[in-house]
């Protein structure tokens, strides 16, 4: 189990609340090292459910990161589970580097730390809609293609 690894994550049976009840993706913010030798990580679901544009949200592409259909990932709530509950027998996918950076943004942003040369708060650059999203990251990808840091960019648009 590795740091942006996304596993499926058995349900808590003593869930109480606002906490998750189901079985679900998780992606793994815990350390590498501490994911070797230790018995739990620590994981941020997703969800399906297209949600507020909030700073602690990201928005991951399913093709892109191995998933069947896009999700949002929530990060305002970071779970320590046991390994136990990690279904590593299960296929999972990975998440893609510059995906792993929003996270972690958005991790800080929900804890309430600053990392190091940056104060992180919530602006209203945070809070862009789905296909703000794609716009930028398709901007960005022509960007490379004129620069010839890629030679070809596949886009697929898949309706839900």
């Amino acid at each position: 189990m590795k740091r942006g690894d996304i596993y499926w994550i058995d349900a808590d049976a003593h869930a109480e609340g606002s906490e998750y009840r189901k079985t679900r993706p998780g992606v793994i913010v815990s350390n590498d090292k501490a994911n070797e030798h230790s018995g739990v990580v620590s994981v941020v679901y997703l969800t399906r459910k297209h949600k507020h544009h909030l700073p602690t949200h990201v928005y991951l592409s399913g093709s892109e990161n191995g998933l069947f259909i896009g999700s949002t990932v929530k990060c305002e709530a970071v779970y320590t589970v046991d390994k136990r509950r990690v279904q590593a027998e299960r296929p999972h996918s990975r998440v893609l580097p510059e995906d792993m950076d929003r996270i972690d943004r958005a991790v800080a942003i929900g804890l309430g730390l600053t990392l190091p040369g940056e104060l992180l708060t919530a602006d209203e650059s945070d809070f862009k809609s789905p296909l703000e999203e794609l716009t930028a990251r398709v901007n960005n990808l022509v960007s490379e293609v004129a620069q010839g840091r890629k030679r070809t960019v596949k886009i697929e648009i898949v309706e839900e």
